[in-house]
């Protein structure tokens, strides 16, 4: 269960947050657009903050008109900020050395961005190749729309060096098909990383 809930005041809809303490401080994980937004993600990082205990921000939309949620409530991950999501604000307090986002895109397969290294994002990429159907396309991004490698995006922003952030961006039938597995591989591809290095 989140340990801390906050409903935010929206007409014909609803937007919550919820702040997952966890026993670590290094890995932080992220879903600023899940509900309606882009479905599926904050389910993603419940399952894992749950089953792992690693501490989880995520953020939810839902829309009672015919507009879309993601029309209504997306906020680009560089716009986000503790002052309008106050539980975000646990994760920049925690200062992780890495963060991981998990989001929706309308293009095919799993894009890996964030301004982490790029051998730790070719490593997470070897992960999921592995761990995945091989008709599912994986790459690393260093440019483009799905890149996240903005300073302001929050998923580097967390992060105690600003450059460790990781996005993960994934097709609709990828979060409806595959997404724990994603989700739970990204996760011990980094948790071996941790290891190797300690």
């Amino acid at each position: 269960m989140a340990d801390e809930v906050v409903r935010h005041n929206v007409a014909n809809g609803s937007v919550t947050e919820r702040w997952y303490d966890g026993a670590r401080d290094d890995l932080v994980l992220l879903a600023p657009h899940g509900g309606s937004i882009e479905p599926s993600t904050a389910a993603q990082v419940k399952a894992i903050a749950t089953g792992t205990g690693l501490p989880a921000w995520t953020c939810t939309g839902h829309s009672q008109t015919d507009t879309s949620a993601f029309t209504r409530f997306h906020v680009t991950s560089a716009d986000i900020s503790p002052n309008e999501y106050p539980l975000l604000a646990h994760a920049y307090e925690l200062s992780p050395a890495r963060a991981v986002s998990f989001h929706g895109m309308s293009n095919d397969g799993i894009k890996v961005g964030g301004r982490a290294q790029t051998a730790v994002k070719q490593h997470v990429c070897a992960a999921l190749q592995e761990a995945l159907p091989s008709s599912v396309m994986i790459e690393s991004v260093p440019w483009g729309p799905y890149c996240g490698i903005t300073r302001a995006n929050i998923v580097n922003e967390v992060t105690a060096s600003g450059e460790s952030g990781i996005q993960i961006e994934q097709s609709r039938t990828v979060r409806d098909n595959h997404g724990e597995t994603v989700s739970q591989t990204v996760v011990t591809a980094l948790d071996e990383l941790r290891v190797a290095v300690s």
